[in-house]
Formats: structure tokens, C-alpha cells, sequence
């Protein structure tokens, strides 16, 4: 980044070390002037070699250079002026000249990188390397000095102790000024504390500095002693061959950390994906039961604030967080119908229910979780007075993850509604916790719930306000507005299929049209937010009637009929298309007068349909608009697909049971039905009734003249004279080929044998005015009380009776109970 766009603050450090360092070459005089330049030159053009060779240093942001240690090797020989030289020279080259990766070739910064090179850089690092050099120079002028006066060396000795003392000195100097000046434009550029930037990249490697002191010692006491002057240069052959040591070093470390880096972010990828199959896994659990939406989420909220106010950390506190996602991963092995059951559990149900902390152990026996997730699954509903389940442990042989997921889970429970409660506030669900400290609940760990409840309970309002919409909340159709999500979609999959069940498990019980309307109605009414459900019924005339209505104005709507294609319902049965918040008034504006209130406003209505008949329409009305969406409506055409094949089913099935106990040829009750009337009035035996017979005079001779088809016309005809002869108290049957009988109640005997020998008349009379010559009827003569003999042996001795009229003359045989 260039000067100008710097922050204001970073502007002035550079200016302020610029003018430091400047200032400092006024403290030159204060040395001696070098003897020998040749050597200077050489010295520093050792440094600026040194300078480009830099070293990256591994998992740091910093570089190492052995210039320092030729800086302090030109204090030694030539003093000050040379080491501030040799210093501008390092500084100057490390900025300016950078070696090519892959490279031993150097090229110049402006060559590479002309838009981006910024000439305040190079002033700045002279800046302190000048001053670094200046004061480390007269620290070793101290330290030397020191050495002689105190120890009083004299010679060969004095000039080893001296030099040694000196370049420890000048180094350390060195380092600090050096090493601070960077590390302080680094602090105020990531905007942290200096302490730290100069701890992590720049205060480990003052050994370094060290070893590279003792180096300088050594060759400057070389040069001393074999008095090789310039020749002495030479010696710096040994900090180019510990240079390349360092570098073959450092590549070696720098392949190991990259490989070391490689594995952790295969391990991190690792971690990710499991932590990605854990959530989705989460989801298929939150998704299997629709009435504990977003359930997990909120108790993984709950626990993980509770467990980090008890002082949880590192495995004990990743447990909670992983058993929060899996806690009830044993429901996946719950039927549906037990976990998504609106009203109370049978005594079997809940060991069912029981089942499901072991059943979740066993489903993640396979997986080697590295902390005690299992334990939290098999023990978060165990009591601290030792009454819960699986294995009743109590107080602290509870783990203490499993505590903690207890209070999360009830909690989060109390505060949800369910379809047999409404959601508690949370200062109720709060009290019962509290209730239940020392009980159900540890009591310590209450205490801290309590504590952080607000806090945690704001985050979870925050997730629930940005759920979207559920199937039992209303709102327009989500799907108009944003994709669903797969979560959603597994969540809709589930309650469809949830739905689907308990209404086929419902249906599996009805026989008649009633019982499936009755069956579908309440469970539009359970599943849907509605105030009004009505099935119409299509009939023969083309029209729709209402045969079934429950909720509001049930009374006023019941037998509600129109034409198909009028109003909603009939466009919906005309039209075999769903129709999702139409105005409810093109319905039930026919029962309401002008001056009446109509609170529904909205209809919503689906086909009901089966292969290709249309049996009717199933249509919710609501007293507020747009409170279905399309969810709703695909939910509620899933059901009228069921309901209307068990609509079908019934149907066929009355339409049989009519067929077995009526006579396709008269349309009269049959003999099977004529027993089981007699038999049902015969169990009541509390009013009097009596059963008559009639039988045609030698019907086979009636046959041979009329022709059989005939015959057929003659009986089709004598059962319409019995049907419309007959009163509200007598029941008509063609009890055989030839034979019809009538049961007669609420007659004594006298009254019978005078009503039969009525309608034995009235049948004559119609055979013979159908014929067009006279035909006789035979009805019994004899009585028998029914209450001394079966049914059987009273129909088995009237057509005895039967038969011996014909032998006599036809007369009246009542057989009177």
C-alpha cells in the first residue's frame, strides 16, 4: 500500500522513524573515521549478498537475513562508520532487490512491481537500520570499555573478551531497535498490540542474533591474528555456507509444516463433514415429528449456554453440543402414529416412547465419537431423584451432560405447543423447572438456568421470528415468495406422509359413507387452521349437497346444496381444480339472509375424485383471509385423493349390502331380511307384532300362459300394490318364487287376521284386473304365538298352514307373536 493511502496514524510513525534515523547521523563524528575503505566496500558488499539471500521463517510472517552479523563484523574491524554503511547497504538492498522463487537470480523491486512499490519503504527500514547500527555501536564501545576496566586484560586476551563482550552487546542492541521499529508499523497496521506481533514473529529469533555475534567474534579475532587485512573478507565464507544450511533447513521445515498444515485441513474438512451429516441427520429427526419444528436447534441453544455457565470445556462441552443434535435420534425407530399422536399415550405407547434413548445408543453404537455423546443420548431423561428412565440413576451418577440436556429438552417442551396443549409462557415453564429442582432437575444446575435464560432466550426468539411459516401457521403460500429449502421439503414430505397415514389408518375401520365423512371432517379439522368443514356430495340430478358440516354455522349450512359449476365448491367439482382463499360468500350466500353477518370470508375447496368419478368436494371456510397457502392446499388434496377411493369403497359397499337383503325383481325386502327383522322385534318383545303370508294359486300354470316374462311382470306388480298398500307400521317382503309377507305391528290378533284378509283382497283385485280373468291368493288360517317358537319354526309351521289351505279354500292364516 502506498504512503498516501495509509491511515494517518501508520503516516506519522513512517515520518517519525525517518527523522529518528536521520537524526542519528549526526552522532557519526562521535567515531572514528575507517582505515581501510577497501575493506568497508567489501563488507558491505557482503551485506547487500546477505540482504537478497533472506530465509523465510516457517508459520511466520517474517524473514531472516545474516546481515546483522556482517554489520557487526564492520563494527569490530572498522568501527561506526562502517557498520552504519554496511546497515543503509542490508536495508536498502532487502527493499529494493528480491530474489525470484525458484531462483538464485535477484531483480529489482521497480522491475516487478512498479505500481505497487512505495519509496517510503526503503526510507524506512534504512531509517532504523542506520539508528540500530549507531546504537548498537556505542553499546559495544561500552561494553568493551567495561570489560578492560574491570578486568583489567591486557593483549591477545583483552582483545577475545572484549570483542566477545562487545558483539553480544551490539547484536542484542541490534535486534531490539530493529526488531521493535518493524514490529511497531505492524501493530498499527493489523491493529494489534505491539506485544504480541513482536512475541509471535520476531522475539524467538534472537538466538539467531546471537549465534551470528559469536560468528563475527571469531572471525574478527581470525583476521587479528593472522593479520590477513582485506584478506579476512574471506571469512565470510562461513555465513554463506550456514546461510545455505539454514535455507536447506528451513525448505525442509517449510515441506513439514505444509504437509502439516495439508492434514489439518483434512482433518478440518473431515470435522465439517461430519458436522454437516450431524446436522442433516438433526433435521430428518426435527422433520419426523411436525409438531417439534426447529425443536433440536433451540435445545442445542439452551444446553450449550447452560453448559458454558457451568463451566463445561473442551470435550465435555463438544459432547453437549453434538448430543443436543442427536438427542431423540432414537424417534426414527418410533412409529409414526405413537410420536405424531395428538391425544394421550396408552400405558404400551409410552414404553414405546420409553424406547427411544436406547434405540438412539444403538443407532450411534458404530460411530467413535471422541467425547461421551452416547451418554447424554441414554440419560437425558434420567431423574435426580433417581425415578427416570432407561436405568434410574440418581443425583450425580447422572452424567452431567445428560442434566443439562433435561432441563434444555423439558423446557423447550413446556414452551412449544403440542396438539393436546397450548405452549406455556416462559415464566410458567421456568416455575416448573424451578418446581422441580431436587426432584426431576439438579438443583445447581437450575440455579444457573435460570440465570441465563434472558439472554439465551432473546437468541432463540431471533431464530424462531426468521423461520418461515409452518402448516399450522398462517400466512400466504411460501412457496410464491422463496424456494423451499431441503429441510422444508423433508419437513412437508414427512407431514404429508404423516397425514396420509393416520387418515388410512382412521379409514381402515369405516364401512359407510357416514363413517368416511364423519373420519374426514375431523381430521380436516385437526390439521388444519379452519372454522368450518363441509363435504358436498355429488347426486344424480347434477347437483352438490352438503352431507356433512362441522364447526361454525354447522346447523345453518347442513344440506347446503347448489349446481356444479356454481359458486366455489361447485367450480371446484366442475372444474376438478383446487381453489385455494376464494370469497366464502359464493358458497353460503344462499342460507343468509341480507340482514344477517357471514363471518366466513374465505373458502378453500379440493376435488374429491376416484379414478374417473367425481364423488364431490371437500371445502374449509375461515372467518380470516389467506390464512391457507399452497402447502396447505397439496396437504388437503392428498387427503381427498384417500378419502374419496374410501368414499367409493362405502359406497359399493351399501350399494351391496342393499343387493343381499332386497329383491332385484319386486324391490322389496327379501327373506334374509325378513329374518333379521324378526329376530330384531323379537329381542325387543315389547310391542306385539304378527307376520302374514300370501301365495298365488298355482303360479307354474300362470307361467305357462303368460310366459315367464310375464310371470316376472305379475310379481314386479303385486310388490308394487303391497308397497304403496302397506302403512307406516307393516313392512312388505317377497319372502319366496310366488310367496310375499308382511310383518303387521301394533295390532292384537282380531286386528291382524282383519288387516291381512285386507290386503289379500287387495292383491287379488290387482292380479286380476292385470291379467284381465280372476286369480286367487292362499293365506293362512291358523295362529301361532311367536314367543312360544323360534323364528324358523314360526315361518317353518305358517307355510305348513300354508299348504293345507290350498287343500281347503282360501281363507285367513295370521301368524300373531
Amino acid at each position: 500500500m502506498k504512503f498516501r493511502n495509509l491511515p494517518a496514524l501508520l503516516q506519522a510513525y513512517l515520518v517519525v522513524t525517518c527523522i529518528a534515523g536521520g537524526a542519528s547521523l549526526f552522532l557519526l563524528p562521535r567515531f572514528a573515521a575507517p582505515n581501510d575503505w577497501v575493506m568497508v566496500l567489501g563488507l558491505a558488499a557482503a551485506t547487500l549478498l546477505f540482504s537478497i539471500w533472506k530465509v523465510d521463517l516457517s508459520g511466520r510472517q517474517s524473514q531472516l537475513t545474516l546481515a546483522s552479523a556482517v554489520v557487526c563484523l564492520a563494527a569490530l574491524m572498522q568501527g561506526g562508520y562502517a557498520a552504519v554503511v554496511c546497515a543503509a547497504t542490508g536495508a536498502l538492498a532487502g527493499t529494493l532487490i528480491r530474489q525470484t522463487e525458484g531462483s538464485r537470480l535477484p531483480t529489482f523491486a521497480w522491475s516487478w512491481s512498479r505500481r505497487s512499490f512505495d519509496i517510503s519503504r526503503p526510507f524506512f527500514n534504512a531509517s532504523i537500520c542506520v539508528l540500530a547500527a549507531i546504537l548498537a555501536t556505542f553499546a559495544l564501545m561500552a561494553a568493551s570499555t567495561w570489560v578492560e576496566q574491570t578486568f583489567g586484560v591486557k593483549g591477545g586476551a583483552r582483545a577475545v573478551v572484549a570483542s566477545a563482550a562487545g558483539s553480544m552487546v551490539f547484536q542484542t542492541v541490534y535486534f531490539v531497535v530493529n526488531t521493535l521499529g518493524v514490529a511497531g508499523f505492524l501493530a498499527l497496521n493489523a491493529r494489534k498490540s505491539l506485544h504480541t506481533i513482536w512475541t509471535e514473529s520476531f522475539a524467538w529469533t534472537w538466538p539467531g542474533y546471537l549465534a551470528s555475534a559469536a560468528l563475527a567474534v571469531g572471525i574478527y579475532i581470525a583476521s587479528q591474528l593472522f593479520a590477513l587485512g582485506i584478506v579476512s573478507v574471506l571469512f565470510l565464507a562461513p555465513l554463506y555456507w550456514i546461510y545455505v544450511s539454514y535455507r536447506l533447513y528451513s525448505d525442509r521445515m517449510n515441506l513439514m509444516v505444509g504437509r502439516m498444515e495439508q492434514e489439518m485441513r483434512h482433518i478440518r474438512d473431515l470435522n465439517d463433514l461430519n458436522g454437516s451429516i450431524i446436522s442433516s441427520l438433526a433435521a430428518a429427526i426435527d422433520a419426523k415429528d411436525r409438531h417439534t419444528r426447529s425443536h433440536i436447534s433451540r435445545v442445542q441453544m439452551y444446553a450449550m449456554a447452560l453448559a458454558d455457565r457451568a463451566g463445561l470445556e473442551g470435550p465435555l462441552l463438544e459432547a453437549v453440543r453434538i448430543g443436543a443434535l442427536v438427542h431423540d435420534i432414537g424417534k426414527l425407530g418410533i412409529p409414526e402414529r405413537i410420536l405424531c399422536k395428538p391425544g394421550k399415550l396408552t400405558p404400551e405407547e409410552f414404553r414405546w416412547m420409553q424406547a427411544h434413548v436406547t434405540i438412539g445408543v444403538d443407532i450411534l453404537e458404530p460411530v467413535p465419537f471422541p467425547y461421551p455423546v452416547k451418554d447424554i443420548v441414554l440419560t437425558h431423561h434420567e431423574r435426580w431423584d433417581g425415578l427416570g428412565y432407561p436405568n434410574g440413576l440418581k443425583g450425580t451418577a447422572i452424567p452431567i451432560g445428560g442434566r443439562i440436556m433435561a432441563i434444555a429438552d423439558v423446557f423447550d417442551a413446556l414452551t412449544s405447543s403440542r396438539p393436546y396443549r397450548r405452549a406455556l409462557s416462559v415464566e410458567a415453564a421456568l416455575k416448573f423447572i424451578q418446581e422441580g429442582s431436587r426432584k426431576q432437575f439438579d438443583p445447581h444446575l437450575v440455579e444457573l438456568f435460570a440465570e441465563v435464560l434472558p439472554e439465551v432466550h432473546e437468541r432463540v426468539l431471533a431464530l424462531t421470528e426468521a423461520e418461515p411459516p409452518t402448516m399450522q401457521e398462517s400466512g400466504p403460500a411460501p412457496a410464491s415468495v422463496r424456494e423451499a429449502t431441503p429441510e422444508e421439503r423433508l419437513a412437508r414430505t414427512r407431514t404429508e406422509a404423516s397425514a396420509s397415514a393416520e387418515l388410512a389408518s382412521a379409514l381402515a375401520t369405516t364401512e359407510t359413507v357416514a363413517d368416511v365423512l364423519d373420519v374426514l371432517s375431523r381430521q380436516a379439522q385437526r390439521l388444519f387452521p379452519v372454522d368450518t368443514v363441509a363435504v358436498f356430495l355429488c347426486r344424480p340430478d347434477g347437483t352438490l349437497r352438503a352431507e356433512l358440516v362441522r364447526g361454525q354455522y354447522e346447523v345453518k349450512l347442513a344440506g347446503l346444496s347448489m349446481a356444479r359449476g356454481e359458486g366455489v365448491s361447485g367450480w371446484v367439482a366442475e372444474s376438478l381444480q383446487a381453489k385455494i382463499n376464494a370469497q366464502a360468500s359464493l358458497d353460503i350466500a344462499r342460507r343468509f339472509t341480507p340482514d344477517e353477518m357471514m363471518e366466513l370470508s374465505a373458502a378453500t375447496a379440493v376435488p374429491l375424485v376416484a379414478g374417473h368419478a367425481t364423488l364431490g368436494v371437500l371445502t374449509l371456510y375461515t372467518t380470516a383471509y389467506s390464512v391457507l397457502n399452497e402447502e396447505h392446499a397439496s396437504l388437503l388434496s392428498l387427503l381427498g385423493d384417500h378419502a374419496a377411493q374410501a368414499l367409493l369403497n362405502a359406497r359399493s359397499f351399501e350399494e351391496t349390502q342393499e343387493l343381499s337383503v332386497e329383491d332385484p325383481l319386486t324391490n322389496l325386502a327379501n327373506s334374509r331380511s325378513l329374518m333379521r327383522q324378526l329376530e330384531a322385534l323379537a329381542a325387543q318383545g315389547d310391542a306385539p307384532f304378527a307376520v302374514a303370508m300370501f301365495d298365488l294359486d298355482d303360479f307354474r300354470t300362470l307361467n305357462h300362459t303368460l310366459g315367464h316374462l310375464g310371470g316376472d311382470t305379475l310379481l314386479t306388480h303385486l310388490g308394487t300394490v303391497l308397497r304403496t298398500s302397506c302403512s307406516e307400521t307393516e313392512t312388505p317382503y317377497r319372502y319366496a318364487a310366488d310367496c310375499f309377507a308382511v310383518i303387521i305391528r301394533g295390532q292384537d290378533e282380531a286386528g291382524v287376521r282383519e288387516r291381512t284378509q285386507e290386503l289379500c283382497d287387495l292383491l287379488e283385485r290387482g292380479a286380476t284386473e292385470f291379467i284381465g280373468q280372476p286369480v286367487s291368493l292362499t293365506c293362512g288360517s291358523r295362529c301361532a304365538v311367536l314367543g312360544k317358537s323360534g323364528t324358523l319354526d314360526l315361518l317353518a309351521d305358517a307355510e305348513r298352514t300354508l299348504q293345507q289351505s290350498r287343500l281347503e279354500r282360501p281363507g285367513l292364516v295370521a301368524k300373531v307373536g
